[in-house]
C-alpha cells in the first residue's frame, strides 16, 4: 500500500482503517486518509483477467503458500518538506518516490517477517 498527503495531524492508522477485504478485480481508493496509489497486486494481476483490476489499499503479504523462507515486508513513513505531492488517479509507488525527491526530511521503517508455512513461521522471532 502507498499512501501519500497524510495530514501531519494524523499519528497512527487503525487496524483495518484503509482496507477490511481483498476484492477480486479491484477495489476503490479508501477516502479515510490522505491519497492512495495502486497497489502492486494491479501489476501483479494485470495479465490475469480472473483477477485483474485496479487495487488501492492494503491487501496484506502474499508469499508463495508453503515456501520455505520467511519473507520480509518493509513498512517506511516518510515526513516530508511539503503538504502534497499533488499526485492523484492511477499513481504507482515508484511514482510516489519519485515524487518525493529532494522533499524527504525524515523517515522510519518498519520491517516485519511473514511467512504462510506453519514450519517456517514457528522459527519467526516473536
Amino acid at each position: 500500500m502507498v499512501l501519500v498527503d497524510i495530514p501531519a495531524s494524523v499519528v497512527e492508522l487503525a487496524e483495518g482503517a484503509e482496507s477490511n477485504a481483498r476484492v477480486v478485480h479491484g477495489k476503490q481508493a479508501p477516502a479515510k486518509t490522505g491519497v492512495h496509489a495502486a497497489n502492486s497486486f494491479t501489476q501483479a494481476f494485470a495479465a490475469n483477467e480472473a483477477l485483474k483490476g485496479t487495487y488501492y489499499g492494503y491487501d496484506g503479504p502474499c508469499p508463495p503458500w508453503n515456501d520455505e523462507i520467511a519473507h520480509r515486508y518493509h513498512f517506511a513513513v516518510y515526513a516530508l518538506s511539503v503538504p502534497s505531492l499533488g499526485l492523484q488517479g492511477d499513481f504507482s509507488g515508484e511514482a510516489a518516490v519519485a515524487a518525493m525527491q529532494g522533499k524527504v526530511l525524515a523517515q522510519g521503517e518498519l520491517v516485519g517477517p511473514y511467512s504462510t508455512n506453519p514450519a517456517v513461521i514457528a522459527k519467526l522471532p516473536k
